[in-house]
């Protein structure tokens, strides 16, 4: 899921919400940008000395609680996880556009994730809040670049440009559509243009409109459960 989403997460799983929680539920995604491979960044292998508070939302985010991640993109009521469930609908769009038949699920499950993210915008914004003001506390993210440093990803600085990439996406449709048609050109060597993604977005929101707040409360309950033992 985008970085809202994963702080409602957090919040709705703890009851609260903080810099430090902010920042853990998303540095999956961190590590991901930084370039990680995806499954070593979701799974639990940190260090002891991290955070207790970054633990927690790094727990709610990944696939070992398991969090968030995992009822989207593995596993959810004995399917494929949520994002991918509804990103076959969005198979042949993304084949027209030139992205590899190999890749149109994965991309496809990215639109549908950004969704859910720009829903949760409408009435969850404030949650930003608390994400930015751990983008500004360096002792916080001199923490993360431990991490980083521990899975020796190249240039742990690049945190701030990725924290503030997803700042200023910010949960807004037109932000990520031009985010993502940057990022499927970079990978690709496409032209595709904004309004492209644009269009798949809204797709995606017709798909998952009457269906994403049941999943989300799925998820949430029983990460409120497997989260106790920690």
């Amino acid at each position: 899921m985008y970085p809202l989403a994963h702080l409602y997460l957090t919040k709705k799983a703890l009851n609260r919400l903080t810099p430090t929680l902010a920042l853990g539920s998303v540095l999956p995604d961190v590590l991901t940008s930084a370039g990680l491979d995806w499954q070593t960044a979701h799974s639990y292998k940190r260090s002891t000395h991290i955070n207790r508070d970054l633990l927690l939302g790094d727990l709610i985010h990944g696939i070992s609680l398991p969090g968030l991640d995992y009822y989207s993109d593995i596993s959810y009521r004995n399917q494929a996880g949520f994002a991918f469930q509804n990103a076959k609908y969005l198979a042949k769009d993304l084949a027209a556009l030139k992205v590899p038949e190999k890749d149109v699920i994965w991309r496809g499950h990215n639109f549908i994730e950004m969704a859910v993210e720009t829903f949760l915008n409408k009435t969850q914004h404030r949650l930003w809040l608390e994400l930015s003001r751990a983008a500004a506390d360096q002792k916080l993210l001199q923490t993360v670049k431990v991490v980083m440093n521990d899975y020796k990803v190249d240039n742990p600085d690049s945190i701030t440009a990725i924290l503030d990439r997803f700042l200023k996406m910010g949960g807004k449709e037109d932000l990520l559509a031009e985010d993502y048609a940057h990022k499927l050109n970079s990978i690709y060597g496409l032209e595709i243009e904004t309004k492209q993604c644009l269009a798949l977005i809204k797709k995606a929101q017709q798909l998952v409109e009457g269906r994403y707040q049941e999943f989300l409360q799925t998820a949430i309950k029983e990460i409120k459960i497997n989260v106790k033992n920690y």
